[in-house]
Parts: C-alpha cells; sequence; structure tokens
C-alpha cells in the first residue's frame, strides 16, 4: 500500500484550515510551483554525505515531492536534547507505515539523522 503524496495531504489538510493558514500554505505552495519551474535544486546541502545518500533524497525528492533533508531536519529541531539514535528510533517508527521508500533504507536515513545531527551539534543547534 502506497502512502498519500504530500499533494493529496495538502488538499486534505487545506480544507479544515483557517483563512491565516490558508494563506500561509498557498504561499508555500507557490514556492514549490516556481521551483518545479525553475529546474532541480543545488542540493549543495548534501556535499557532507556519501553520493548513494545524496541521489537517494535527490530520487525521493523528485518521485515523492518531499525534500527528506529537511525533513529531518525540521524533525530533529523539534527533539532538543535527545541523542542520534533516539531521533532515528522516533522518526523510523513514526514513518515507516507510512513512507514506504524507508523500508530497506534504513542505513541510508540513519546516516542523514547523523550527519544533520553532527552538524547541529558542531554549530551549536542543538
Amino acid at each position: 500500500m502506497k502512502g498519500k503524496t504530500n499533494w493529496e495531504l495538502f488538499v486534505e489538510d487545506f480544507k479544515s484550515l483557517s483563512v491565516q493558514n490558508k494563506h500561509m500554505a498557498w504561499k508555500y505552495v507557490k514556492k514549490l510551483k516556481i521551483r518545479q519551474e525553475n529546474g532541480t535544486p543545488s542540493y549543495k546541502y548534501l556535499s557532507i554525505f556519501r553520493p548513494e545518500v545524496k541521489s537517494f533524497v535527490i530520487k525521493i525528492d523528485k518521485e515523492e515531492g518531499l525534500n527528506l533533508y529537511h525533513s529531518i531536519t525540521s524533525f530533529i529541531n523539534n527533539r532538543q536534547g535527545k541523542t542520534s539514535d533516539k531521533i532515528f528510533e522516533e522518526y523510523m517508527s513514526t514513518y515507516k507505515e507510512e513512507r514506504d521508500y524507508l523500508k530497506g533504507n534504513e542505513d541510508i536515513i540513519r546516516e542523514l539523522i547523523d550527519g544533520i545531527y553532527n552538524k547541529f551539534k558542531n554549530e551549536g543547534r542543538i
């Protein structure tokens, strides 16, 4: 069973938003549309990872419409004070059922979480 795309989830959620939140959500959709029209983003932020990890993130971005790097970044930011291992466990338990591409790619997700976590730690963000 394939999970819903970001667009399908957006449309479902959009109906229940307040007017102010609809305005903010629509601004986000317009940014995505501009990004699609202007071509592929540079993915410079992935330079710290192995080529296999980088290509996986780009593939998910194109196929699922999800920026996996930023999804994981937000997940880490919302879990201040937890270890990289604990964040990985929570991420997988939260999304493994609804995101089919996570199954069999645990090592790549682990590397992404560890890399982003260490980057944030070195920058003093966590």
